[in-house]
């Protein structure tokens, strides 16, 4: 069986190159002289008197104290680095270097009032609810939608960040058991992307889909999960969608067939399906306020 993962992972960023500045410090070297000594040994001179003796030490004490200053000007000499030489580039060169490289952007004809898709007819839930049926099982679940579906300056309040990431985004969540008590999750996604980790994915890929994305991912059934996305390894054009189907009053149904996310989850449930789920009745309000923080 093959591996049939989605390839929806984050691809690496920013291929901006960083340079380590080096500094090179000059040190001013001072070089002491000394005085040269004669190979002979002058002639025995007779003992001075004491006078003489008294104004000799005293000339001494003299040289002593000049020698001392003369050190501590050498001191404060050698201590002075002098000049700083660097070979530090400008400012403006360095910031072009760090500067990070433009993302992948995808070129989409598609607005985002085309996120939403008349949904499949089948038995809806009531608002809070979702059922899910595939290999012959019957999941229920409470669930609860994120994302306004369009992304509309109203929603965001003209958060310019927001606006040039998604045209359109809807998840639905939840949580339920099957009917032998077992626990198990859904999440169904549809999105229309412009610029972002996924986006970038689809761009760098070359996949086709026209900035769509849509995914059905079933997990917790012994460990396991199945999963449905386009576009992806095994879908590359996007011919599957959209899988997932939205509409403006917060139904959400999806259908298709679901496979294993790994090929050794070999208990993961299979097959085709049919999903079908509504919104909290509190939605899209309160996504609308989260949105505008």
């Amino acid at each position: 069986m093959l591996d049939t993962r989605t390839t929806r992972g984050r691809p690496q960023r920013h291929a901006g190159r960083a340079r380590w500045l080096r500094t090179a410090a000059g040190v001013v070297a001072l070089g002491l002289l000394g005085a040269a000594c004669g190979d002979e040994e002058p002639a025995a001179e007779p003992a001075p008197a004491e006078g003489a003796q008294t104004d000799a030490a005293a000339g001494e004490d003299d040289a002593a104290e000049a020698d001392d200053g003369a050190a501590a000007d050498d001191g404060a000499a050698a201590d002075d680095p002098g000049e700083v030489v660097t070979d530090e580039p400008a400012e403006d060169d360095a910031a072009a270097d760090l500067a990070p490289a433009p993302d992948p952007v995808i070129d989409t004809s598609l607005t985002a009032a085309d996120g939403w898709v008349d949904p499949v007819d089948i038995d809806i839930p009531d608002h809070g609810r979702a059922v899910l049926q595939v290999d012959g099982g019957t999941y229920e679940f409470d669930v609860r939608c994120f994302g306004t579906g369009e992304v509309t300056e109203d929603a965001v309040e003209g958060d310019q960040r927001v606006l040039d990431l998604r045209l359109f985004s809807l998840m639905m969540t939840g949580s339920g058991l099957s009917e032998d008590g077992t626990e198990v999750d859904i999440i169904v996604e549809r999105g229309i992307h412009i610029a972002d980790s996924t986006a970038g994915n689809i761009a760098i890929s070359e996949f086709g889909g026209d900035g769509q994305f849509d995914s059905v991912r079933f997990s917790g059934m012994s460990d396991t999960a199945s999963v449905v996305a386009s576009p992806n390894d095994l879908d590359p054009d996007g011919e599957l969608l959209p899988i997932v189907r939205p509409s403006p009053e917060g139904v959400v149904t999806a259908q298709g067939e679901l496979r294993p996310d790994f090929s050794s989850d070999e208990d993961a449930p299979a097959g085709p399906f049919t999903f079908a789920g509504r919104c909290q009745d509190t939605w899209p309000e309160d996504e609308i306020e989260i949105a505008r923080g």
